[in-house]
C-alpha cells in the first residue's frame, strides 16, 4: 500500500497471521476462537512471536504514514478508524481530488443508489454463462472451510 510491497508476505496463511501478530499484537479472543473452530486451520496454531516488530522498524517511513497504517490495521474493529475518519488523517493533508467534469456530465455514468451501472452486452449469453458457472460451482458453494473474521 505504501511501498508497493506486501507488509506481511507470509509463506502460508498461518505464517502470514504470525507476521501480523508479530507486528500488530495479539488477536482478539473472538478472532482466535474463529481461527480454532475453522476446519481449514484444524490442528494448527499461530506461533508465539519471540519479540514484537513495530511497523516503523519494518517499513522505515514517516511517523504520519506509520500512524495511518496502525489506524487502518487495528485488530479491534471497535477501535479501527472508519474510512471517513481515515480521510481526515494527516496522511491526506494537502491532498485534493476533483472529479473531472466530463465524468459528472455523462448520463451513462450516473447511477441511483449503491448499484453499479448496467453494462450493455449480450444478455442471453451472459445469463447462460452465469447459469453454467453456478452449476459448476454448486459443489463449492458451501465454503465453511474459509476463515470468517
Amino acid at each position: 500500500m505504501v511501498t508497493g510491497e506486501a507488509i506481511w508476505p507470509g509463506r502460508s496463511d498461518v505464517d502470514q497471521l504470525y507476521l501480523i501478530r508479530k507486528t500488530m499484537g495479539e488477536f482478539l479472543p473472538r478472532h482466535m476462537q474463529i481461527f480454532h473452530s475453522n476446519q481449514f486451520f484444524y490442528g494448527l496454531s499461530i506461533p508465539e512471536p519471540d519479540a514484537p516488530e513495530d511497523l516503523a522498524t519494518k517499513l522505515n517511513t514517516s511517523a504520519v504514514i506509520i500512524d495511518f497504517l496502525y489506524k487502518c490495521f487495528d485488530t479491534n474493529p471497535e477501535k479501527r478508524w472508519s474510512c471517513s475518519e481515515l480521510l481526515q488523517h494527516d496522511y491526506f493533508q494537502g491532498f485534493t481530488y476533483r472529479v473531472p467534469s466530463s465524468e459528472n456530465d455523462s448520463p451513462s455514468k450516473r447511477t441511483s443508489g449503491n448499484y453499479l451501472p448496467y453494462l450493455n452486452g449480450n444478455l442471453q449469453n451472459e445469463q447462460r454463462t452465469v447459469a453454467k458457472l453456478q452449476t459448476m460451482n454448486g459443489a463449492v458453494a458451501n465454503r465453511s472451510y474459509l476463515p470468517s473474521i
